[in-house]
């Protein structure tokens, strides 16, 4: 299921880019998720899901715990 389109054009008025903004819409409001789970959730193409979530963890918006599987989770704050 696609993440929320309020969510999405409101990041992307942040200067999120479309997928940015789907992957971090897909992982508000969850427990951590996997890069698949994101994925589904967010309605990405696989090849681009690990690609965006690297760009959202360097801008600090999201959390990585580097567990195997890898999982996500959204941070909640304004750092970004």
């Amino acid at each position: 299921m696609p993440a929320d389109t309020g969510i999405v054009a409101s990041l992307s008025r942040l200067g999120f880019t479309q997928y940015e903004a789907q992957a971090y819409g897909a992982l508000v409001g969850q427990a951590a998720l996997t890069g698949a789970e994101v994925g589904r959730r967010a309605g990405m193409p696989p090849s681009k899901v690990y690609e965006t979530l690297g760009r959202l963890e360097s801008r600090g918006a999201v959390l990585v715990n580097r567990s195997e599987p890898v999982r996500y989770r959204a941070v909640r704050t304004q750092r970004f």
